[in-house]
């Protein structure tokens, strides 16, 4: 199946089921708003037994919101830290990150959890001589160019490639 047509299959599917999610909410009222949260849950589970790669694709939503709050939380401390021993050397530098990410929706999420993390901000957007798309990062603690891309793709772009295209190339 083509991924465009699996991507739009994966959308219907959360449709759906925030449609359960609504209908167990007016239906059984037990828990008051918390029920919309139990049928978005009961609602998947159903679903990922209708089509397995649903399942997938909301464990790997999920795992993906844990991620970011947890580099958020990492990133804070760590700027806590410098800005609490001021003896410490940061080393900011500008990376240009090539992306495998192409779409629009893609880059932009990207950018924005980039943006997101303290001590990163994505400064650019420019296409390089090959046509992909490459996001310029400044970072305060760039101590080697080659490991901070390979962190920004390995942890970032291939999370969220796992989330919006089900695989990472």
């Amino acid at each position: 199946m083509p991924k465009k047509v699996e991507n739009e299959r994966m959308l219907t599917l959360l449709l759906i089921n925030s449609f359960l999610s609504i209908f167990w909410y007016i239906f059984l009222p037990i828990y008051g708003t918390a029920d919309l949260f139990v049928g978005f849950v009961v609602g998947a589970l159903a679903l990922s037994i209708y089509e397995r790669g649903y399942g997938r694709r909301i464990w790997w939503l999920l795992s993906f919101f844990g991620f970011v709050v947890w580099e958020i939380v990492l990133s804070n401390a760590k700027l806590a830290w410098w800005i609490l021993h001021p003896e410490l050397e940061f080393k900011p530098g500008v990376v240009a990150v090539p992306l495998t990410l192409d779409s629009d929706f893609e880059i932009i999420v990207l950018v924005t959890i980039i943006t997101l993390t303290p001590g990163t901000v994505s400064i650019d957007l420019r296409q390089d001589e090959k046509g992909r798309n490459v996001v310029y990062i400044h970072g305060f603690f760039v101590e080697d160019p080659d490991a901070f891309r390979h962190e920004i793709r390995e942890t970032f772009e291939r999370r969220l490639a796992l989330v919006t295209r089900g695989g990472w190339e």
